[in-house]
């Protein structure tokens, strides 16, 4: 096809002129226009034509006369485009099995557009189901491990808990016992006449000390259970606490002399003003005093020092003594826990002793650090804000810190080693 100036008219060309008047799908029996954006249809193939005739031919000259009366068949092949069948939306499956399709990929299916996007959505939705699949067989199995995890863990700690009720009964007897059998025997020597006032003294001395115990683990465990209940309160006061500290470290002296252990005070300021609950820090350090002389051999030391560092008080107890071992240092702060049978051999103690003191430490807004090593000493190290209240708790009871400290140390071993 030429122009009016004689010029070539590119076959491309003449389909985009006939697209831009029409929107339908151009189909032609013309080989050449296949390749410019057409569809296609029954076309007559130049080559298919010329293998046709030459078998004619052949036959004719062959004689085979059989074989005669081809010529009549319609000589066009079916031939579409693969793009213009999907561009112009073309059901294929009507188009003809022996058709041959042009500019196919290789991987492309034949399929009408419904067909396809069923199969998309079909492959989408086994590739979602399947990766939903293994997300429920890696959650539960992850369940499977939590929970396995979680039911070990409750099993530890209802061992924990079932040992440390017995050994609570066993805390309980011994000073029930104590107290029993030394009022049958002093009931005895009375009604014998056969006793002094030292004798009694001694007796009474006895069933006192193990009063206290009772009276420590009973308020050991009422505690716990108000730290349980969320009804623990502290009454603030601002307070000079190296002054409250030192005073019973003194109070403790004669505890630690009894097994010729030196216990030690120092502090780097001697006024540090900050609000704290008296009786409860009293109460922390008079544990970490009696834990240390328990397990500190005759002739060891105990060492308290107090610092400023900022806005935080610094209050450490430290021993040489048997120390802990490093693998149980994360769990002597479990109400249920108590370090080894070995020491259960050496000294008495519930074991929740070292519970109570992290609670108030921190109700107090503080921590607590644990330095050990088995064989050379242990260092509890409290650290607690510098800060003041303006609803200031006033204590106006009397308190005697001598029995307050006696309390406390009532577990532990008074006799001279």
């Amino acid at each position: 096809m030429y122009k009016n100036d004689n010029s070539h008219v590119m076959l491309k060309d003449v389909v985009n002129d006939i697209k831009d008047i029409t929107k339908n799908p151009i189909y032609t029996n013309n080989y050449a226009y296949v390749f410019n954006g057409v569809i296609g249809g029954v076309v007559a193939v130049g080559e298919y034509q010329g293998s046709y005739v030459a078998k004619e031919i052949i036959n004719i000259l062959e004689g085979n006369k059989e074989e005669y009366g081809i010529l009549p068949k319609p000589s066009g092949v079916f031939m579409f485009d693969y793009k213009q069948i999907y561009k112009y939306n073309i059901d294929t499956l009507k188009i003809p099995k022996d058709s041959t399709i042009l500019n196919k990929p290789k991987y492309k299916l034949l399929l009408p557009k419904s067909i396809k996007i069923t199969i998309f959505i079909v492959f989408i939705l086994l590739i979602s189901i399947g990766i939903y699949v293994v997300y429920k067989f890696i959650a539960e199995r992850k369940k499977s491990t939590r929970n396995k995890q979680l039911y070990e863990k409750a099993k530890e700690r209802e061992k924990l808990k079932t040992d440390f009720i017995v050994n609570m009964s066993h805390e309980l007897r011994t000073p029930l016992n104590v107290i029993l059998s030394t009022s049958k025997v002093t009931e005895l020597k009375i009604n014998n006449n056969d006793y002094d006032n030292k004798y009694l003294l001694e007796k009474l001395e006895q069933i006192n000390k193990n009063s206290n115990r009772l009276l420590k683990l009973v308020n050991n465990l009422i505690d716990i259970t108000k730290f349980e209940l969320g009804s623990y309160e502290l009454k603030l006061e601002n307070l000079n606490i190296v002054e409250v500290v030192e005073n019973i470290v003194l109070a403790s002296v004669d505890y630690s002399t009894c097994k010729y252990i030196d216990l030690i005070f120092d502090t780097e300021e001697e006024e540090i003003i900050t609000a704290i609950d008296e009786d409860k820090i009293e109460r922390v350090i008079l544990n970490l005093l009696s834990n240390a002389i328990k397990f500190t051999q005759k002739g060891g030391s105990i060492y308290v020092y107090i610092k400023r560092v900022k806005d935080e008080v610094f209050i450490s107890v430290e021993d040489n003594g048997i120390g802990i071992p490093k693998d149980k240092i994360n769990e002597i702060f479990n109400r249920f826990y108590q370090v080894s049978d070995t020491l259960k051999k050496h000294e008495e103690g519930s074991g929740i002793g070292l519970c109570i003191v992290e609670e108030i430490v921190n109700l107090h807004g503080g921590k607590i650090n644990v330095y050990s090593e088995v064989n050379k000493g242990t260092k509890f190290e409290i650290i607690l804000p510098i800060y003041t209240v303006e609803k200031n708790f006033k204590n106006l009871q009397i308190k005697d810190i001598q029995q307050i400290v006696k309390l406390e140390m009532s577990d532990v071993d008074t006799k001279e080693n």
